[in-house]
């Protein structure tokens, strides 16, 4: 085994975090690894790969695996897949398994010549984490990315029925598991079985004693989780979806009867789960003949927009060739964009679900010429009345006043929103009870009570809440003494230690996956959400952005690691007050507005521009009391450090009201 780059960690090989990878590095091994000089060739060979994913645009679109020395502006791309592929084609070994984990990595599929290495007395396994124009993602619940971790998974010997682990059911474990993200995984194989795990001891697969149907059918019911975690609810998984069958139907109501409906709330509220789980399953049974298409705006919301206008069916060269069509069209602005609603809405009209479209209206989250000609189209599609166009946009309220940018679209919102309401007590334990009746699991009485009481009051309550139940399931009770379903118990959720516990567990994580810089930038917003006021910190406190940027701590490097607290949902993000509803809505995703004016306070590590209007500016709030009570590492924090950001904080305020009081000369400033 090679690991790259490598060094020693107590007596052992270990992934090196500090060293580097070249290009010429990574190509030798790889040549070592599927040509190795000599006579004696090895039986298999497999080269997993975990980091970052590249294409280059030079007349054809080509992929790379990013290395330590790219440096695209010098036309050093890293590693080329069309090198690897070619390499694959003379290699003598008879087993090959490539793992690809990084954004792009489908590009490796895209092939015109001859399928790399596809020959008779070979066997193969090629697997990507993400389609070819998509990104990878890493993992909210554990160090490793989504792909990676649900590599592992399959891996396991343990977890597979016979005790080995070969291609095929690699594939199935990754392709269940992935289902539903925002990545979907490519593969393929071919001749015949690659063994790559089995139990110790075990040369031959173990045959288990047939189980009665019923019996199979409940374990795979009660072995289903009906909480999605720190994910949204799917299509796939409306039967779950519970707790917010008003706001759902509202919904409806609006798409049947207007030709736009902005669904504004929080994505800590559940925003994408109401028009992925809610409104697209029940639109679909009362309008059979609409043509629904969803999708979540990213980084390049032209190329995403042009997925919609390709036939779903279709893979490959066609699916490529769909795509290119497609973004030329809309690259012609508004009427373009107008003949492909009308080429795909066919005899109904077409129900576009354009989720996270906030990308577009904050700048720098997305090149600015695409999110300009984007909006221009979906606004003047709207305003053409024959058009056969319902569109709905989910907007986290936070951004609300980025419309600004956009007079016309901000007058269209202003006039057919809709705001994700606050959940009642009945609609939080709805989001318990339903979706444990539907799978026919058993609960505690008081477990229901009890997980309401601690998050009732909570900012982030409901992702809190979905984050705790998913954990509670993978800990539930089976009944060993009678053919009754597994139950979700108090106990289980007293030994866990509940949300306190997990919580800090979650805070803790992540506080050590963040680089040295990261780490100080974080305890220094931790304890800005503290609130001292009686030397004690029993409760939060919420802050602006310009209390967290000092002299030391840029605005960028503030940011940065915030939106890493919103994602593990550590962190919320409180709206502004929007229209005449003047409540705030709890949001875990926001984008700083702009400030009016670029005028110093105060010099030195107490803060250094002034904050933006209070009728604008986001602030933010811990996700839970419990985090500042029983996190250890923040209580040694502020055992240390509170008294002098306390002291701190008091010069912080008489500062601004000096500055509020055009800087007055007088003793009692100084």
């Amino acid at each position: 085994m090679v690991r790259l780059p490598e060094a020693i960690t107590h007596q052992k090989p270990a992934i090196s975090l500090r060293g580097i990878v070249t290009t010429p590095m990574l190509e030798e091994a790889l040549i070592k690894l599927f040509k190795p000089a000599g006579k004696n060739i090895p039986q298999t060979a497999i080269f997993y790969y975990s980091g970052h994913g590249l294409q280059r645009q030079a007349g054809i679109q080509e992929g790379y695996l990013a290395t330590s020395d790219v440096n695209p502006t010098a036309g050093q791309y890293g590693l080329s897949l069309h090198w690897l592929r070619r390499l694959l084609q003379e290699s003598p070994v008879r087993q090959r398994v490539i793992l690809l984990d990084c954004c792009n990595s489908g590009e490796f599929f895209n092939m015109l010549e001859a399928d790399p290495g596809a020959r008779a007395g070979t066997d193969r396994l090629f697997m990507a984490a993400a389609r070819e124009y998509e990104a990878a993602y890493e993992s909210l619940d554990s160090k490793h990315s989504v792909f990676t971790q649900a590599l592992l998974s399959g891996l396991n010997p343990y977890k597979i029925k016979g005790g080995i682990v070969n291609g095929h059911s690699l594939t199935d474990v990754v392709n269940r598991e992935l289902k539903g993200e925002l990545q979907q995984p490519l593969f393929e194989s071919s001749g015949g079985e690659i063994v790559l795990t089995r139990m110790a001891g075990l040369t031959t697969p173990q045959p288990d004693a047939p189980l009665p149907l019923l019996e199979r059918l409940q374990k795979l019911r009660y072995g289903f989780c009906p909480f999605p975690g720190a994910a949204p609810f799917g299509v796939a998984h409306s039967e779950f979806f519970f707790g917010r069958d008003d706001i759902t139907q509202a919904l409806v109501e609006r798409v049947q009867t207007s030709r736009l409906c902005a669904l504004v709330g929080a994505s800590g509220a559940g925003k994408t789960s109401i028009l992925q789980a809610g409104l697209m399953p029940r639109l679909a049974q009362l309008e059979g003949s609409a043509q629904m298409r969803y999708l979540a705006l990213g980084a390049s919301p032209l190329a995403n927009l042009a997925e919609v206008f390709v036939d779903p069916s279709v893979t490959g060269l066609r699916r490529a060739e769909q795509l290119r069509r497609a973004e030329s069209f809309l690259q012609q602005g508004p009427e373009g964009f107008c003949q492909l609603v009308q080429a795909v809405a066919g005899d109904g009209p077409l129900v576009l679900v354009l989720d996270q479209f906030e990308v577009l209206l904050a700048a720098g989250l997305a090149p600015e010429g695409d999110r300009r000609r984007v909006i221009d189209c979906l606004t003047t599609a709207v305003e053409r009345e024959h058009l056969p166009l319902r569109l709905v946009l989910g907007l986290r309220a936070s951004h609300l006043q980025d419309l600004g940018e956009f007079p016309a679209l901000q007058a269209l919102v202003a006039d057919h929103s809709l705001a994700v309401p606050t959940m009642t007590y009945n609609q939080l334990k709805a989001t318990i009870v339903g979706p444990l009746d539907q799978v026919g699991l058993r609960y505690d009485a008081n477990l229901v009570y009890t997980l309401l009481l601690d998050v009732v009051s909570a900012p982030a309550n409901l992702a809190l809440l979905q984050l705790t139940l998913k954990e509670l399931w993978s800990r539930r009770e089976p009944n060993l003494t009678a053919p009754e379903p597994p139950c979700l118990t108090l106990a289980t959720y007293a030994e866990m230690g509940g949300l306190r516990h997990l919580l800090s567990e979650r805070a803790s994580s992540f506080y050590q996956s963040l680089s040295t810089a990261e780490q100080a930038i974080a305890q220094r917003i931790f304890l800005s959400l503290c609130d001292l006021s009686d030397g004690v910190a029993r409760s939060s406190r919420q802050v602006s952005l310009a209390e967290l940027v000092t002299a030391t701590l840029s605005e960028a490097d503030v940011i940065r690691v915030l939106e890493q607290l919103i994602a593990a949902r550590i962190v919320v993000a409180q709206a502004p007050a929007y229209g005449s509803d003047r409540s705030s809505a709890t949001l875990a995703g926001w984008s700083p507005p702009a400030a009016d004016g670029d005028a110093t306070l105060v010099t030195g590590d107490l803060l250094v521009t002034t904050a933006p209007s209070p009728a604008t500016a986001p602030y933010f709030d811990i996700a839970h009391e419990a985090l500042i009570r029983n996190w250890s590492l923040l209580q040694q924090w502020l055992h240390t450090q509170g008294p002098i950001v306390r002291q701190q904080r008091q010069i912080e305020v008489a500062a601004q009201g000096w500055q509020q009081q055009q800087q007055p000369n007088h003793p009692d400033f100084f």
